[in-house]
């Protein structure tokens, strides 16, 4: 049942945030469905590093199987993964729409990440948040090439 709202009462925050949630959402139903023709080439730690973040976000999905949506992201992130380990020099095939869907997944985990407020005793932990942040970042800027 759809809940009725007042349109004076909406802010452009909301707006802005049901206009993400409906991109994602169209990019989420069109992965696996193009064809791959844009490449991915990553160095080898680079690579190595996205193969292990992406293998993170699949074991964050893992118990929401049941939707037909996350598995489709599922078996996305998995082709990912899958040629994410093979040798630094072959390149990573994805479609136009998965492509966009990965730089929206990787913006969102840095500035995720950013937000994240720690105590003066986790200083090894705010190193550690800064160094992936910095890793995400050169990922992202491959995206964007």
């Amino acid at each position: 049942m759809a809940m009725k709202m007042n349109p004076g009462k909406i802010s452009n925050q909301d707006m802005m945030n049901a206009q993400a949630y409906t991109n994602i959402m169209n990019k989420i139903e069109k992965l696996g469905n193009g064809k791959r023709k844009n490449k991915l080439i990553f160095d080898k730690t680079t690579k190595k590093y996205f193969g292990k973040m992406i293998g993170e976000f699949i074991k964050q999905l893992q118990g929401y199987e049941g939707n037909p949506q996350t598995k489709n992201i599922i078996e996305f992130y998995s082709y990912v993964e899958a040629e994410a380990k093979k040798t630094a020099n072959h390149p990573i095939m994805l479609s136009f729409e998965e492509l966009e869907f990965l730089k929206g997944t990787i913006y969102e985990t840095i500035k995720d990440m950013e937000k994240a407020k720690f105590k003066w005793y986790d200083i090894f932990r705010k190193l550690l948040t800064k160094t992936m942040i910095k890793q995400n970042k050169i990922i992202l800027e491959e995206l964007k090439k």
